[in-house]
């Protein structure tokens, strides 16, 4: 019997740090995922530092690609990282991911819910060019239609295939886990040290301008700190990456059971993301989906969930005492949106007026809304922020009847699969119809962040079999 290993007693010192780290390939991919993130806080050359460094290091070893995917998916402003390279980045290895997938015939599941979502966004890009050219609703020239369609199609598919890769064995689950809270420890770490030293800490040059000249991201809150960034220049986006981020941890695992320790860091990292982003609809969908979590661990144990829900009602007591309860309200802007004077609540009772029966039926087009909010509001936004209006606004009919065909399948997962992945399908649908309410729908989106959501759903349906 022959082996092409050297005797242990052979080896030199660097052979055998070689062999003992080919056995634990996680080890390699944490490392060139830790590379990366230094490259982006660095900016030693540039905004392109990570993306070209992510790029080389595929090269190097392809399969990092789909854990270097998340690294720059998570990080949209840095002095390494920031501009048009987070969707460059994002597109390379997502493209390269995608590609190797269709080469060796992997089949993304659900590929049926890809497949709807590609038919409801390419009738969304038909609509926009026929209201275009037949004088129509006119689209906006600075958001071409056809680039955000495409951009959608993109971060639907290669989200897919990275969450089968991502979830694919037990090697690559335990990969991905400790890539996810390398990921989360630097978000946190950057995000503290901006509440204490500077909002524009590890900010790029033009992300550090646009951070200052916002009020709300310099100016102290209620807690002392203004609303803060992390890795984004949205506290939103911020918060809602590193959720994604931990929610992909028992999306991937599937396990039986939810684990005291993984809820444990869901309740203080959501709890914090909330407290430094003061985002409402991250708020509701932290409180909500705590609970979730808290009966699946709970279980049948009465005694644990009354317990529970006594403490909380004493320590929300103890809060809402302890603090003004304007301060605290002005803080998370309730104020000026239950009083109908914020930008959201104006954008919701402009759509509700002025769109008509057939544009909720039909849609307007994937880059209407711009120009119908400069024209009503003074203001260019993308969308209404609540994808209620955005959806049937956007898409028409089939984007409303996309969504509950996704309902339907969480829905069908939750009542199916008591483990960790009908947890995670039941906090997936809280994202999307609650969340969502009160934000850009995250499913249909043209950022990074749908290609987080994918991955998540991708991991979620992702074949037991390949489960090790």
């Amino acid at each position: 019997m022959t082996t092409d290993r050297a005797p242990a007693a052979g080896r030199s010192v660097i052979e055998s740090v070689l062999f003992w780290l080919d056995g634990r390939p996680w080890i390699t991919t944490l490392f060139a995922c830790a590379l990366v993130l230094a490259l982006a806080d660095a900016g030693i050359l540039g905004n392109a530092d990570a993306v070209i460094g992510a790029i080389v290091l595929v090269l190097i070893r392809p399969a990092w690609a789909p854990w270097l995917a998340l690294v720059v998916a998570t990080i949209q402003d840095a002095p390494g990282l920031a501009g048009i390279w987070w969707y460059v980045g994002v597109g390379v290895l997502g493209s390269y991911i995608t590609l190797a997938g269709m080469a060796a015939k992997l089949r993304p599941r659900p590929a049926s819910w890809g497949r709807v979502a590609s038919v409801v966004i390419l009738y969304a890009m038909a609509v926009s060019l026929i209201q275009g050219s037949l004088g129509g609703h006119p689209q906006s020239i600075h958001r071409n239609p056809l680039l955000v369609g495409g951009l959608i199609l993109f971060m639907v598919w290669s989200g897919l295939y990275t969450g089968q890769i991502l979830a694919r064995n037990a090697a690559s689950v335990r990969t991905t886990v400790f890539v996810i809270f390398l990921l989360v420890f630097h978000g946190m770490i950057v995000a503290l040290i901006q509440a204490f030293y500077s909002p524009t800490f590890l900010a790029s040059a033009h992300g550090a301008i646009d951070i200052e000249s916002a009020v709300q991201l310099v100016v102290p809150t209620v807690f002392g700190i203004p609303r803060l960034t992390g890795t984004f220049l949205t506290p939103n986006g911020f918060a809602l990456a590193m959720l994604l981020l931990l929610l992909l941890v028992p999306a991937v695992r599937g396990e039986t059971s939810v684990r005291p320790a993984y809820t444990g860091v869901w309740l203080v990292s959501g709890g914090l993301l909330s407290m430094i982003s003061f985002s409402k609809a991250l708020a509701i969908f932290y409180l909500i989906s705590s609970w979730l979590m808290l009966f699946r661990l709970f279980g049948k144990n009465r005694r644990a969930i009354l317990l529970f829900m006594f403490a909380s009602a004493l320590v929300t007591g103890a809060v809402l005492w302890w603090m003004d309860l304007q301060l605290l309200s002005d803080a998370f802007r309730l104020t000026g949106e239950l009083g109908g004077t914020s930008y959201r609540s104006r954008a919701w009772s402009l759509t509700l007026s002025d769109f008509r029966w057939e544009d909720w039926l039909f849609g307007t087009g994937l880059a209407y809304w711009p120009v119908f909010f400069q024209h009503s509001m003074g203001e260019s936004l993308a969308d209404p922020h609540s994808w209620v209006l955005s959806v049937p606004g956007t898409f028409g009919l089939p984007g409303l009847l996309f969504y509950l065909f996704v309902a339907y399948g969480l829905v069908s997962i939750v009542r199916s699969d008591r483990s960790e992945r009908g947890l995670v399908a039941s906090i997936f649908l809280v994202l999307f119809f609650i969340k969502d309410l009160f934000s850009m729908p995250s499913l249909l989106g043209n950022t990074p962040l749908t290609f987080l959501v994918w991955v998540g759903i991708s991991a979620l349906r992702a074949p037991r079999s390949t489960i090790n």
